[in-house]
């Protein structure tokens, strides 16, 4: 059975929607992108399950980008194996090449509408104006979140004792790093989502990883996982390094493929139930006053309720928007997505048969 990895490349976070699609342009393991510009409800997702399931029935591995918004939705794939990805292209995740024609390709599934929308316009208008007025409702409450999160950093910075974590991180380079690496560099993840679906953790691909799971409410896990990334670089390790969908200047997850080593934040907000190699209390670091330990509750407490809040505005916002796949779908050419679905799964056995035959 091929291994199917899942996660996001876009997040819903205190700064609004943040996107890593751009870094597919960056990845080493890929040289070509077919970048999908359509409308809603006109097979995009499905086009890209298709090409899935060419892969998977010739034995490849693939990663699976979810939809921040729509988690049972896809937004694009990687298989690394024939150095392709194929990504939905379209708002709020544009995607746009860096040189036309050489590292990528359009899709124009525009091309699979018929005529005859313009009758039901207003409607499709209404619903895509529902859908926007809902997102800056989901930032504020993020945006609130992410500054109450800052707070509780602040004062657990002036509480940890010098080099505490510095210590710490040595500790594990010593027991971890030892073996030397075949090829430094970094790709940045959302390991975990703020979706419709509430929040979301994709680990499931981590079961044979050596794990490390680092309980921290109080935000140590971000400086503690940077110096093991540079530490790891330098070593040269290969980092997939996971970043936080409320605060995506933050570290929270750090994968070092070579090595089958994970490290994962885990709190009271999104915590990690999976088994582990090594459970570090990063809290324990922290002694904290007691006019800091009541405090601290309400804080936690607070960003959990607000975060929630946003969910319940995405799941407005989905709401409309599957309306406006109901009323666009009726104006598919379906024959005209399945030709552009065939066309291009013959262009992919023919990259499989390629490297296969290296």
């Amino acid at each position: 059975m091929t291994k199917q990895v899942e996660y996001f490349l876009g997040a819903n976070s205190r700064h609004g929607f943040q996107s890593f699609y751009d870094d597919l342009f960056c990845d080493p393991r890929i040289e070509k992108v077919w970048i999908i510009k359509g409308g809603p409800g006109n097979g995009k997702s499905t086009f890209m399950r298709a090409m899935g399931a060419v892969a998977a029935e010739r034995g490849l591995e693939q990663e699976w980008i979810l939809c921040s918004s729509d988690p049972d939705s896809l937004d694009g794939i990687i298989i690394p194996a024939v150095k392709l990805a194929i990504v939905d292209g379209t708002a709020p995740h544009v995607v746009e090449p860096q040189v036309c024609g050489m590292d990528a390709e359009y899709l124009n599934f525009s091309a699979c509408y018929r005529d005859g929308m313009r009758q039901d316009a207003a409607e499709i208008l209404d619903a895509q104006q529902k859908n926007k007025a809902r997102y800056p409702l989901v930032y504020t409450c993020l945006s609130a979140a992410g500054t109450l999160s800052q707070q509780i950093r602040q004062i657990a910075a002036q509480q940890l004792p010098d080099g505490k974590l510095e210590q710490l991180t040595q500790g594990i380079i010593h027991a971890e790093f030892q073996q030397p690496g075949q090829q430094p560099g970094v790709i940045r993840r959302f390991v975990s989502g703020i979706t419709p679906k509430g929040l979301q953790y994709r680990l499931e691909a981590l079961q044979d990883y050596r794990l490390y799971s680092l309980t921290d409410t109080f935000g140590l896990s971000d400086p503690l996982l940077q110096l093991l990334k540079q530490a790891a670089l330098e070593k040269g390790y290969f980092c997939i390094a996971g970043h936080s969908p409320l605060e995506p200047e933050r570290l929270e997850q750090l994968l070092i493929p070579q090595l089958k080593l994970a490290f994962v934040r885990t709190s009271q907000q999104l915590a990690y139930h999976g088994a582990t190699f090594c459970q570090i209390d990063l809290d324990a670091l922290v002694p904290l006053p007691e006019l800091d330990k009541n405090h601290m509750p309400f804080f936690v407490c607070t960003i959990k309720a607000l975060v929630q809040e946003g969910i319940g505005y995405l799941q407005e916002a989905k709401a409309q928007h599957d309306r406006l796949e109901l009323l666009c779908r009726p104006y598919v050419d379906f024959s005209a997505v399945s030709a552009l679905r065939e066309t291009y799964a013959q262009r992919l056995h023919k990259l499989i048969d390629k490297v296969k035959k290296a």
